[in-house]
């Protein structure tokens, strides 16, 4: 019996790391090709959206979009090469994972953080939370909270 305990939770342990590598490899495929899209003004990113992100989240980030006029995908208007080039994905937690990039790589003062959650979506990693910038949250001129 203690066997097979040790045996299940070693398969568990195994898993969770395969999952949690699997999950940064899909957050950088998804980041890299929605800048790159932005970049080249591709309108593809709603169909990336579609395969990465959960629908609930999909939905909030475009009501987002339209108070802010921002991207908080990105957390940004627009994209760089530079951006694009320094792009990293780490986990921080269960769950949650933090993508990065310099706007200027020659200043790491121009560093963007991006807090996210994933999760299992039919057995497929996907992004079910990107959490808000301070910006987004204080926006003055927003006619209505964003929910």
């Amino acid at each position: 019996m203690k066997r097979r305990f040790v045996f299940i939770s070693v398969l568990l342990f195994c898993f969770s790391t395969i999952c949690s590598g699997a999950c940064i490899d899909e957050i950088k495929t998804f980041y890299a090709s929605y800048m790159t899209n932005i970049l080249n003004v591709d309108s593809t990113n709603e169909t990336l959206c579609k395969k990465y992100l959960t629908e609930e989240l999909a939905a909030k980030l475009q009501r987002m979009r339209n108070a802010t006029g921002g991207d908080p995908i990105i957390r940004a208007q627009d994209m760089n090469s530079d951006a694009i080039k320094t792009l990293n994905v780490r986990e921080i937690a269960d769950d949650w994972y933090m993508v990065s990039y310099l706007w200027n790589e020659k200043d790491s003062a121009s560093l963007v953080e991006i807090p996210l959650k994933v999760g299992c979506v039919n057995e497929k990693c996907k992004i079910v939370y990107i959490t808000l910038s301070l910006i987004h949250i204080s926006e003055p001129t927003r006619p209505e909270p964003i929910s």
